[in-house]
């Protein structure tokens, strides 16, 4: 019996949520509150006791530290069991962003305080205007707060797809490989003239099938999330537009385009993002951003001496 309730309550606890939040409930607050608490508190700090391993905090422990209202003991054993689950598969995240559209007034406390040109769905050709000068308040107070705020900047990005423009979307694995496999001809095709500078070709030439049959794969996700509208990116993020697309087909025969004939773009999919090369080794990433800029200040000092030998050339020859 403990076990059949312990599953009703994992699997109830999401559309539970969801109700309380459509029922505009007026403990829903208390209830992110106890959510977040949890979720905070539920790993014990590293010790040399528990050196190496995982240790979980039991409910009464985490209540020890918190007055919560003895009302909603019930909803924080759910909760508890939920977010213990969660935890267990690597998966809070996952558990915390799928709620997060419950937390009361998290559509504008997500957004609040943002530029114009920040929240723009077109961010290739959208500059702005210079930021505010905004106080720095810190809104988040830990990482499960990040990964609620994420969720919903990045569905702000969401647009509504009718259902006709998604009904080709592969769902069968067979499908999936073939697609794939038609991506990895197309990266792998060197034949005729390609764009890309000779460093960009020759790192395709070089790439293994195995790495290009990775990375079509997660290319193709991309493709499969695009077309349903969930392009799963924050609103900010520049070079960002979501061109939409009356089928699936129509969208990955554009991809494969892009792919056969840019040389450059295939480079592109293995370069590893800024924020993880940024972090893995910012000592090399000042250095290198420090040459760039001296080499680019170098250039445009040439540019403009050439501009002024020019002028003066010029003067001098009207002078004759």
């Amino acid at each position: 019996m403990n076990n059949y309730n312990t599953d009703h309550q994992l699997i109830s606890f999401v559309p539970r949520m969801e109700q309380a939040a459509a029922q505009r409930n007026p403990y829903l607050g208390e209830y992110w509150e106890i959510i977040l608490s949890i979720q905070e508190n539920l790993r014990q700090p590293a010790s040399a006791e528990f050196a190496g391993v995982e240790v979980i905090k039991s409910l009464e422990e985490i209540k020890r530290m918190k007055r919560w209202n003895d009302q909603h003991d019930h909803f924080s054993r759910c909760a508890y069991e939920y977010l213990r689950f969660a935890y267990n598969l690597g998966a809070s995240e996952q558990a915390i962003k799928r709620i997060a559209h419950t937390k009361p007034n998290i559509g504008v406390e997500a957004l609040a305080g943002m530029n114009a040109h920040e929240l723009s769905l077109n961010r290739r050709i959208t500059k702005g205007e210079q930021a505010e000068d905004h106080t720095y308040e810190g809104r988040m107070r830990s990482e499960a707060e990040f990964w609620v705020h994420d969720k919903i900047v990045c569905d702000y990005t969401r647009k509504r797809v009718p259902q006709s423009a998604r009904l080709d979307i592969p769902i069968f694995p067979e499908d999936e490989a073939g697609y794939v496999r038609e991506m990895v001809e197309a990266m792998s095709d060197m034949g005729g003239d390609k764009d890309g500078s000779a460093s960009q070709i020759d790192t395709v030439r070089k790439m293994s099938k195995g790495v290009m049959e990775h990375v079509a794969w997660q290319y193709f996700r991309e493709s499969r999330l695009a077309q349903n509208g969930d392009a799963k990116i924050q609103p900010w993020c520049t070079g960002f537009y979501l061109r939409e697309y009356d089928s699936w087909q129509e969208r990955w025969d554009d991809m494969i385009v892009l792919m056969t004939k840019s040389k450059a773009a295939v480079a592109d999919l293995i370069i590893a993002i800024y924020p993880k090369r940024f972090a893995t080794d910012p000592y090399y990433e000042l250095q290198r951003k420090n040459i760039n800029d001296r080499n680019n200040k170098k250039r445009a000092q040439d540019a403009r001496n050439k501009a002024a030998l020019a002028a003066q050339a010029s003067g001098a020859g009207a002078g004759h």
